[in-house]
């Protein structure tokens, strides 16, 4: 019983720690307030390893409303939380949604293409259909292939720790 409320006190502190450096992050434009603290608590928590943190400030991160844009990007953090917890198959399902909707993003789909396919979300179907309302910049087009690289090694590595 000791153990567990040392544990505990020891996950609350460092919860405390990482959200004194979050809070002070405020809305932008387009970016909720909620959302920022959220994906700073949640990166912070997979840097330090404590997965299970990061994968609850992820998700809330996540079930944010972003101003005319898709809320993906943060599956790949997501994804290695869930992976490193032993959930693979969730992991490699939240790489897959993230690349179908960076190619979506990126206009590498066909509408039919896309609905024709069942395994294809119906929000990557929808950006992929209708499109995002944004044009990318040459930086960002990059800033998305690389994170499709980073993406795809994630899997690979989730992919190993089933073995």
């Amino acid at each position: 019983m000791k153990a567990i409320l040392i544990t505990f006190v020891f996950f609350l502190s460092v919860a405390n720690v990482l959200a004194d450096e979050c809070e002070k992050l405020e809305r932008t434009e387009y970016i909720p307030t909620e959302y920022l603290q959220s994906e700073c608590r949640g990166k912070k928590a997979l840097a330090n390893k404590q997965y299970k943190i990061a994968i609850v400030e992820l998700e809330k991160a996540l079930s944010v409303k972003l101003y005319e844009a898709a809320n993906y990007q943060l599956n790949i953090e997501l994804a290695q939380a869930y992976c490193e917890v032993g959930d693979t198959e969730k992991g490699k399902n939240l790489i897959s949604e993230f690349i179908c909707m960076a190619k979506a993003e990126l206009m590498q789909f066909d509408c039919p293409e896309v609905y024709d396919n069942p395994e294809v979300s119906s929000e990557c179907a929808s950006l992929a259909c209708e499109g995002s309302g944004w044009v990318l910049s040459e930086k960002g087009k990059d800033e998305l292939h690389f994170r499709i690289k980073k993406a795809e090694h994630i899997r690979s590595k989730c992919t190993q720790s089933e073995i």
